[in-house]
């Protein structure tokens, strides 16, 4: 009996013309990247990702009419890709140009102060939450004398901006910009949370992910000044086979912190495939010698202590009434200590804590129970 496999390929050819794409190829470029660079233009190679993650201004007149000092890139070449963050904002003032592709995820923006060349074939690829299926495109004006050129989605998201008509804003090639669902959106990690503290004379960082997929693990990397970054190890990820959709907590510690300054800290996700992004930075500071700090976590007051030498101190809170609800002796050693206090059932609101030595010294600091 001959079967109809009509319907079947008609389907399957459905299938195949409808245009997918996904932003989940993992940043190998940061922000940190163009403030190093040398002045003029700057490459962003094939098979290359730059990811602006945070709000970012490049060019004097970028942030007008406010002032940039970020001044040194005025020519990006985009000829891998330049991916801009979920609601984070990008002010450039220069020229777009090359064969590569700008990626604007979720409720992000591209602020423009100069021009966007697309001869060359340049995409530019943004969430479209007013569709749900295929595609949408705008298109970018040639030029800007007068106000209102900003390209907008049917539902109002416009996501590039021109500054400022008139302000020397061009576009040559056919400029359009594709839109896409937001359900292209994948991204391999999804980070919750990272955060530092210091403990004893080192550092302990934090991090959570909420959804991990195809991950190796993090590589934990060190920084006195945003530049030149030492990797202090890798921490494999915890999900099987790298793949999870709940969340995990991770940690590191950092025994060789420099206690003479800041140090910057750095997340680098490395997929099974070999691709890596970065996470946000954090600033932490390490304790001094004789250096104490006091700090209110959940329903906890932590003390750090970095003693010279082996002593007994005692331990005070005073609440906002002035009444006395906690006080103890505690023994030192020669180096870092904590001490957590449970205060679950101390009152909300300011209190102060106090540390006196047997010499009579007494540091004090306040905190705030929430």
């Amino acid at each position: 009996m001959r079967k109809n496999y009509t319907f079947v390929w008609a389907l399957l050819l459905a299938t195949l013309s409808v245009p997918v794409k996904t932003f989940s190829q993992a940043c190998t470029l940061t922000q940190a990247d163009l403030l190093a660079a040398p002045a003029g233009t700057f490459t962003i190679p094939a098979g290359q990702v730059l990811c602006i993650t945070s709000d970012f201004c490049m060019g004097a007149t970028s942030n007008w009419p406010g002032g940039c000092t970020n001044a040194n890139i005025n020519s990006l070449a985009v000829d891998g890709t330049l991916r801009i963050a979920e609601n984070v904002n990008f002010r450039f003032s220069g020229s777009f140009n090359g064969s590569g592709t700008i990626e604007i995820l979720d409720g992000a923006k591209i602020y423009i102060t100069g021009s966007i060349n697309c001869v060359s074939g340049m995409k530019i690829d943004a969430v479209d939450h007013s569709i749900t299926t295929g595609t949408s495109s705008i298109t970018l004006p040639t030029v800007c004398n007068a106000g209102g050129c900003d390209p907008a989605f049917a539902n109002g998201y416009t996501p590039i901006n021109i500054v400022f008509p008139g302000l020397g804003y061009t576009s040559n090639g056919g400029c359009t910009i594709t839109g896409y669902p937001s359900t292209n959106v994948l991204l391999p990690v999804t980070l919750k949370g990272f955060t530092g503290f210091a403990e004893g004379s080192g550092i302990r960082l934090n991090w959570r992910t909420a959804s991990e997929q195809n991950n190796k693990g993090f590589e934990v990397q060190r920084s006195a000044a945003g530049s030149n970054w030492e990797t202090l190890g890798l921490v494999y990820s915890k999900a099987p086979d790298g793949n999870s959709s709940l969340p995990i907590d991770y940690s590191y510690t950092d025994n060789k912190a420099s206690t003479s300054g800041a140090n910057i800290y750095r997340l680098r996700q490395i997929d099974l495939n070999g691709y890596a992004t970065f996470s946000n930075l954090i600033r932490v500071e390490a304790l001094r010698s004789n250096e104490w700090r006091v700090n209110a976590a959940g329903n906890s007051i932590r003390i750090q202590v970095q003693s010279p030498a082996q002593q007994n101190v005692v331990i005070s809170v005073v609440g906002a009434g002035g009444n006395t609800v906690y006080k103890a002796s505690h023994s030192l050693n020669t180096g870092g200590n904590l001490i957590v206090i449970p205060a679950g059932n101390y009152a909300k609101g300011l209190h102060v804590v106090s540390m006196q030595s047997k010499s009579g010294d007494v540091r004090r600091e306040k905190i705030l129970l929430r």
